[in-house]
């Protein structure tokens, strides 16, 4: 039983399409990819501030690295280049990685061109035996570049030995 006097009209849907419903079909998409984007970003954040936590540090070893691979490429060619700076790598990280185990605050390594490397201890080791160890670090790491099967690190090797030896008789 219908209770309404006059005859009910049934809502229809616009035939004609607007400008603005035109503009919201065009848009639709693309809110979609910004959304899932931000979505993807939002989780990459995760990752990327931890990293970037660690960028001053990889700029000054991976810099300075850099700029001494460039160095010696432009004298020694890039094997012998690569492989020696590797070896300084492998070196400075025997140093910093015994003054890691006895617990001592220590820089990351910086490379110098024709001067070597170096790692910055942020505290001095408490006694003699310390010291020692962490100065040996370096050679006994770096041993096993002598024996390596790459040419240009056993290269590298030798001439950086034959470096010192010269270096030595002066100081």
């Amino acid at each position: 039983m219908n209770l309404q006097t006059q005859p009910t009209e049934e809502y229809k849907a616009p035939s004609e399409e607007t400008a603005w419903s035109r503009v919201k079909k065009a848009v639709a998409p693309l809110a979609v990819v910004g959304v899932v984007i931000a979505k993807f970003f939002a989780k990459l954040k995760f990752i990327l501030l931890p990293l970037l936590k660690f960028f001053p540090i990889l700029l000054k070893s991976g810099g300075t690295m850099l700029l001494m691979v460039w160095v010696y490429t432009q004298i020694w060619g890039w094997q012998f280049a690569l492989g020696f700076v590797l070896l300084l790598l492998v070196h400075e990280t025997g140093h910093l990685l015994v003054a890691k185990k006895f617990g001592l605050k220590v820089g990351a390594p910086v490379f110098i061109p024709f001067m070597g490397a170096f790692i910055a201890l942020k505290e001095a080791p408490r006694n003699a035996w310390m010291e020692a160890c962490v100065g040996i670090g370096g050679p006994l790491l770096g041993r096993p570049g002598l024996q390596s099967p790459w040419r240009s690190l056993r290269r590298a090797a030798f001439h950086r030995a034959r470096l010192v030896r010269i270096f030595s008789q002066f100081v």
